[in-house]
């Protein structure tokens, strides 16, 4: 009986014990605030589309490939001017047009505009 009072007095203090000696801990609630910011893609859109619809459009005739060929120096290299001169030929017939080009996502690559 005697050994079981001593265990209840060695626990309790233990029990004080790591009550002083315990390593202060508090909660600290912070807030944070996240600002969406928003790009504007309009411009990006409009490129894209405009491409789409010079590049994937075109008749049958001489007058239409050429103006194509014209109309993509603008948004061509030289050096990819060179590698598109023959993927549509006269030669050829076949015609092409776009009836809508669709979005569907726009990644930003990083970079900030100026």
């Amino acid at each position: 009986m005697i050994g079981l009072w001593v265990l209840l007095g060695l626990s309790f203090s233990f029990a004080i014990f790591k009550h002083f000696t315990a390593v202060d801990t508090h909660t600290i609630h912070e807030t944070t605030i996240i600002e969406k910011e928003y790009v504007d893609t309009h411009n990006v859109e409009n490129f894209v589309e405009n491409f789409a619809k010079v590049y994937y459009s075109w008749e049958l005739n001489d007058q239409s490939i050429d103006n194509r060929m014209e109309n993509l120096k603008a948004y061509l290299t030289e050096e990819l001017q060179a590698l598109n001169i023959d993927t549509v030929r006269k030669d050829i017939p076949v015609s092409s047009s776009v009836r809508g080009v669709q979005i569907w996502m726009v990644k930003a690559d990083g970079e900030k505009p100026v």
